[in-house]
């Protein structure tokens, strides 16, 4: 049996807990969050997104998104006030 996948989930784990630890001292920064949709966000980074406001971080949300897909998603659209 190889060590290879064990030793690689180690070294990854370690990485991201020095990544988060780097995160929690971005403070006072404008940070912009890209996404296609708009609730991916909330799927993908919504604990990095909280960390970074709790710690006093302006957030700025940009969603890149066609018109046509825009009118699928209405209700998100209009809580954030995007023109369609």
């Amino acid at each position: 049996m190889s060590t290879y996948p064990t030793v690689l989930s180690i070294l990854l784990t370690l990485s991201n807990i020095a990544a988060a630890a780097e995160l929690a001292t971005v403070r006072g920064k404008t940070v912009m969050v890209v996404q296609a949709h708009p609730d991916d966000a909330e799927s993908r980074c919504a604990g990095t997104v909280a960390l970074l406001k709790k710690n006093g971080n302006k957030i700025v949300y940009v969603v890149c998104r066609m018109k046509t897909l825009a009118a699928s998603c209405a209700s998100c659209v209009k809580a954030l006030a995007l023109p369609l």
